[in-house]
């Protein structure tokens, strides 16, 4: 939500019981209430069957097309129902919360925000609607069940309000005080809601500090600072308690150590056992042992297949087992070459015939990079392990590790095509380090040497939109203000160029690959404008480089001062190509003393500065 005024503003939903007001439909007036705008607005939206959808940034109604998924509305309304951006209605963090202790005929002026203990409901299925044109109830009408109480029907068909408390949140998650008065308009009767909100929690203001709580205001030592100025708390961090979450919490309250002493820590707790006793509870006697069939003292052992043995005669050199041993009956190791391994011991049990899969299970089949278990590892493998990466899926990617490092990620991808296309030709030099340029509208990569993967993290607002190149995988996912964004080739070309985009966004994480590992990413240079960066050695003597980097050609002037401000030379005054990869230029000081100096790039009201040493 953008808006710090108050806003009244009526919907209009259909034709019931005629009631004659001073209203103008489709009319917009304005007023002055204190001290804040107030707008009016009346509009029609009598369909029984559909709902008005209406955005809080607008100030206006708007056309959805996929409800669900659209955050571009924040609230809906069909005749006195109301629901949210939530729930079962929409993707959006909206959703609603009621006082039924409180009027907002009397308390509209003092309320600046919703209590911190606030239970929030999203959008459910509620029972019932009830459809005048054919008399009859609709058992599941999704709605919110917080805002739905603002007034209903009473048994003579007579619509009663309820004034209570509400609070709105919009489909961003920021909060508005809400307040549904009347049911009816000029000349249509009942079916027309009005409401009025005011937006909190966002930097606006209504009779009351509503800026965001600072440490100034609070100390959460262990802890997160929330809510705003008059109401600060603290959301402590696991393991702490208290207002300023400065109390560690006693883990140890209600265990039972047994035959040992709780030892508290954070968040967790250990049982220090008296001597003689072990396990977690400090149950278990030392003198005894339980073998792998449960028997105390008992004498089975587990081999290295996961099977649970009795007593056996063990040949190391071999790896035989038998057990009866056939000269005497007992692992004596008289004149056989037998030798009794004893229950408790810690040898690991060989087992020939079993082996373990990509799952960790003895004996099975589960492959390496087959997630869909179909028994070969294609490409529709490739396109699972995606889905998960970027989070559109849920799925037990074991055998998706395929380098083994204990995350899978863009790393993986690329493990997982060059297996399936094992039989091509590599490329002759992998990088070692890349930079991210972002220029303009795009994303590109620059390295020396070949890189077959990368992996974004994008933050942004909700204005924003991405067009990947086209390669082997090229895709993206996009929840709320963040999008995570693959792109593998075959190994047939290195990745340069990555993405146009519209909108402002920051790069959270970058992971670039070449075929057989990680690759450094050096640095993300941000190019707006014209840029000037030193690519020479610095301090130098009596020359170096510098790299002017140019988003739109056009005229570029690139001059060097002295620390007092004279300028010493000039190293470019005129037209340069589009370039973001960066136009070398020579500076040759051999003509100035030793000392700092400053060289500066110009271009369409952009300027970037270095600082050179020049030392003789």
């Amino acid at each position: 939500m953008k808006k710090v005024f108050s806003i009244l503003f009526l919907i209009t939903i259909g034709l019931v019981f005629p009631r004659d007001y001073s209203h103008t439909l489709n009319t917009i007036e304005y007023s002055i209430y204190n001290g804040y705008r107030d707008d009016t607005a009346y509009i029609n939206a009598s369909s029984f069957n559909d709902w008005v959808y209406f955005s809080f940034e607008t100030n206006s109604v708007v056309d959805i097309v996929d409800p669900s998924t659209s955050l571009e509305w924040d609230m809906a309304f069909r005749r006195n129902h109301i629901k949210t951006n939530s729930g079962l209605s929409g993707s959006g963090a909206g959703g609603g919360y009621v006082d039924d202790t409180m009027s907002w005929l009397d308390n509209w002026e003092t309320l600046n925000n919703a209590p911190s203990d606030a239970n929030w409901q999203v959008d459910s299925e509620m029972c019932c609607y009830y459809d005048i044109t054919d008399h009859t109830f609709s058992l599941s009408l999704i709605k919110n069940p917080a805002l739905d109480q603002w007034g209903a029907f009473s048994a003579n068909q007579v619509f009663e309000y309820s004034n209570y408390v509400m609070f709105v949140k919009d489909a961003e998650g920021s909060e508005a005080k809400f307040w549904a008065y009347d049911y009816y308009s000029t000349g249509a009767g009942g079916g027309h809601i009005s409401i009025r909100y005011n937006i909190l929690n966002d930097g606006s203001s209504d009779g009351g500090d509503n800026s965001t709580c600072t440490s100034d205001d609070i100390n959460c030592i262990n802890g997160t600072i929330g809510g705003v100025v008059g109401s600060c708390t603290c959301s402590c961090d696991t393991g702490y308690e208290g207002t300023d979450c400065s109390v560690d919490i006693d883990d140890c309250v209600g265990i039972d150590c047994g035959n040992g002493t709780c030892v508290d820590g954070l968040n967790s707790f250990s049982c220090y056992c008296d001597t003689g006793y072990e396990g977690l509870d400090c149950s278990t006697s030392t003198s005894d042992t339980v073998d792998c069939s449960g028997v105390v003292n008992g004498t089975a052992v587990i081999d290295d297949c996961g099977e649970c043995r009795q007593d056996y005669c063990y040949t190391y050199a071999t790896h035989a087992v038998d057990f009866v041993d056939a000269l005497d009956g007992s692992c004596d190791g008289g004149m056989g070459v037998e030798l009794f391994v004893s229950a408790g011991s810690d040898t690991v049990y060989y087992n020939s015939t079993c082996t373990q899969d990509c799952l960790g299970v003895w004996d099975g089949n589960a492959v390496l990079g087959d997630l869909n278990s179909s028994g070969v590892v294609n490409v529709a493998d490739v396109v699972y392990l995606v889905n998960y990466i970027l989070g559109a899926t849920t799925l037990d990617v074991s055998c998706g590790d395929i380098n083994d490092d204990g995350d899978v990620n863009v790393s993986d991808v690329v493990g997982m095509i060059n297996l399936i296309l094992a039989d091509r030709s590599y490329a002759n030099i992998d990088a070692s380090e890349s930079k991210l340029i972002i220029s303009g509208d795009s994303l590109r990569l620059e390295s020396n040497g070949f890189v077959q993967g990368i992996q974004l993290t994008l933050s942004h607002g909700s204005k924003f939109e991405i067009e990947l190149v086209d390669a082997f995988v090229s895709e993206y996912l996009t929840e709320y203000n963040q999008t995570v964004l693959i792109i593998a080739t075959d190994g047939s070309d290195s990745i340069t160029d990555i993405a146009r985009y519209a909108g402002d966004m920051v790069v959270e994480s970058v992971h670039v690959v070449n075929q057989s590992g990680d690759v450094a990413v050096e640095q993300v240079i941000e190019i707006s404008g014209v840029q000037v960066n030193v690519v020479g050695p610095n301090p130098f003597n009596p020359s170096t480089q510098l790299s002017i980097a140019v988003v739109e050609a056009g005229f570029v002037s690139v001059n060097v001062y002295n620390i007092l401000g004279q300028k010493v030379a000039t190293l470019v005054d005129g037209y340069m190509d589009a370039n973001s990869a960066g136009h070398v230029v020579n500076f040759n000081a051999e003509h100035l003393a030793s000392g700092v100096y400053l060289v500066q790039a110009v271009s369409a009201g952009h300027i970037s500065t270095q600082k050179l040493m020049l030392v003789k």
